[in-house]
């Protein structure tokens, strides 16, 4: 226990002599206040009156309020400055004795006292406190003490839902029981009880970031995307010091592809909340997108620095550098994140350790690397081990073998879906065999399973297995394969395939630039790639489409990668000779050569690979 009037007198004195000086942001941690009446009927106070300071600080353009169990929890929640507070009787009248404090400097910024009479309640209190801090964003005053009582004892309640239908009752305008219970009741989806609520709110008249809160949540349940983002915007202005606003902006435009907006609303992000690990990560990767490799890997450093022992930021530094076309510091961060956690990502850093080796031309090496990948893949009892080797197998020039090994699991499977899915994935190979009918045939196999990548690659198939016809007849036959409005990216990326396998690639540019608007940027995206197949084979200049190398996906194999691998090496060989760098694209028409191996097709590239790398 604190004696107050010494600590209260010296903390004013301390405040007052020093110049206030807050730098960027802040991030307040609100603890409960303690309740130093003796009185236990009061210990409601403490929850209350720490709400109800968080509240009134929300919007405050600087300041975002974070509302933390004690002051040790402080630190977790990144907070900058904390504020913490007291209660104390005197006869008929409340006494509440506040200081604001900069954890980093640690130092008192600044105290306040207030005193009413107790029949006030907290909420004149905390307003009045909060005007007296500079943290007076909104009114609070009028919220009854019967509602913020009811909505701070649910939070411990074992039966929250009806005393927030309590607090609702007793005060139609406090808009925050509405949030908590809005969000129970989805959860329990009770889809007419969240109806019912949401339409309260808006009779009664609820504080307006409390209301575009609620119409966020509406938009969410409801899918209305277009709501949904008005109700962003506008809470980006109301609660402007919010990180999570900014992030969720960002998140938005990145589904979007507006990669640069993207950008600068998680540089916003950032500025709110610096030390935030999980938003570095997302800045780093949208700043690759972007191009920007040089501030990723900055980014991605610091991250990793906050997260020492985490697999995560080395595997992240791993793809920046992948992506950039720096094999040998991808393959070290890999090796780094594997040997925190071999088996974090489902291994995928062993895997893509093994890819990055393979483009650094040390075919043995990389063999060796996968090979751990799949003794880990094993071990964990992966179903689909087979067909990750056949996978690795295929793409790196050995296709006879990776076939084999597929033929053996549509024989002898261990499982009618796992057969479905080796019987998929060799309808796809089949396809660049040229062999249609063959592709047709196992195509059908694979329409046994009963999982949705087995049925939609094996439909995926039987769509490309019919005979080579004109652009106009595989838009029709596309519509007519995938016919529902939901099938829609699924019907694009059909005929996109169907038009490059083709050669119509003037007409595939079209579809895969449609495609690719619609998708979300990804370390492992390999629509460039194919636009950048199409725009060269159409006499364009494919270098805006090379700007990343795509990261090998590690989750679920598809077997429609052959169109991209080892194509994509080609194709930067191509740019490196446009740009002038003739030694880098020998290298590269080289490594090319290697990769196909004994896979079929590509005369024509595999014609100049040859010319250009002997020369």
């Amino acid at each position: 226990m604190r004696c107050k009037s010494v600590v209260a007198t010296f903390l004013l004195l301390i405040a007052g002599c020093r110049k206030e000086a807050r730098e960027g942001y802040q991030r307040l941690a609100i603890p409960q206040f303690e309740n130093l009446t003796g009185e236990k009927e009061l210990d409601w106070w403490g929850p209350a009156l720490a709400e109800l300071m968080a509240a009134a600080a929300t919007g405050t353009p600087r300041v975002h309020p974070l509302r933390v169990p004690s002051w040790w929890d402080a630190p977790a929640a990144r907070a900058t400055h904390i504020l913490h507070g007291s209660i104390w009787r005197a006869g008929s009248r409340f006494r509440v004795e506040a200081t604001l404090e900069n954890m980093r400097r640690g130092r008192v910024e600044k105290v306040a006292v207030v005193e009413e009479q107790a029949s006030a309640g907290p909420s004149v209190l905390a307003d009045r406190l909060a005007a007296k801090l500079g943290l007076h964003a909104r009114s609070v005053g009028s919220y009854k003490s019967e509602a913020v009582r009811a909505y701070v004892e649910a939070a411990s309640s074992r039966d929250p839902a009806s005393l927030l239908e309590k607090a609702i009752a007793a005060d139609p305008a406090f808009g925050l029981p509405y949030l908590q219970l809005v969000r129970l009741r989805a959860m329990q989806g009770d889809r007419v009880a969240v109806e019912a609520l949401l339409e309260r709110a808006r009779q009664a008249g609820v504080d307006a970031v409390e209301r575009i809160r609620l119409e966020l949540m509406e938009s969410g349940y409801r899918g209305d995307a277009e709501t949904y983002r008005r109700a962003l915007d506008a809470l980006a202005r109301l609660t402007p010091a919010d990180p999570d606003v900014w992030q969720a902006l960002a998140l938005r435009l990145l589904a979007a592809r507006d990669i640069a907006g993207a950008v600068r609303h998680l540089q916003k992000a950032l500025a709110r909340d610096p030390q935030n690990p999980f938003l570095l990560n997302e800045a780093g990767y949208a700043l690759a997108y972007a191009g920007d490799f040089g501030q990723a890997v900055k980014l991605l450093l610091r991250y990793r620095q906050l997260l020492p022992s985490d697999p995560n930021p080395p595997d992240s530094l791993g793809d920046i550098f992948f992506q950039m076309g720096n094999f040998a510091q991808a393959e070290s961060y890999y090796r780094e994140s594997a040997e925190k956690s071999s088996d974090f990502a489902a291994s995928g850093s062993l895997l893509k350790g093994a890819w990055a080796r393979w483009l650094r031309g040390d075919r043995q090496g990389a063999d060796e690397r996968a090979a751990d990948y799949f003794r880990q893949r094993e071990a964990a009892k992966d179903p689909l081990v087979e067909l990750r080797k056949a996978q690795w197998e295929y793409l790196t020039g050995r296709s006879r073998r990776a076939l084999e090994r597929l033929r053996q699991m549509v024989a002898v499977g261990p499982s009618v879906e796992l057969q479905a899915l080796a019987s998929a994935f060799l309808a796809a190979w089949s396809l660049e065999q040229g062999d249609r009918e063959q592709a047709r045939r196992y195509a059908e196999a694979a329409t046994r399973g009963a999982s949705p990548q087995a049925r939609e690659l094996a439909r995926m198939s039987l769509f490309l297995s019919d005979a080579a016809m004109s652009p106009q007849e595989l838009t029709r036959l596309a519509e007519q394969a995938f016919p529902r409005p939901e099938e829609t990216g699924l019907r694009e990326t059909a005929l996109a395939y169907a038009l490059l396998l083709g050669g119509h690639f003037r007409e595939a540019l079209s579809v895969l630039n449609s495609l690719i608007a619609k998708s979300p940027p990804s370390p492992s995206e390999t629509l460039p790639v194919m636009l950048a197949w199409a725009a060269l084979e159409s006499g364009r200049d494919p270098a805006r489409w090379l700007q990343r190398w795509p990261v090998p996906d590690s989750r679920l194999p598809n077997p429609f990668d052959f169109l991209c691998w080892p194509r994509v090496i080609y194709l930067q060989a191509v740019a490196r000779e446009t740009q002038g760098d003739a030694a880098q694209a020998r290298a590269l028409y080289g490594l090319f050569l290697g990769a196909l191996g004994d896979r079929p097709g590509h005369d024509r590239e595999r014609s100049r690979a040859a010319g250009k790398a002997g020369s």
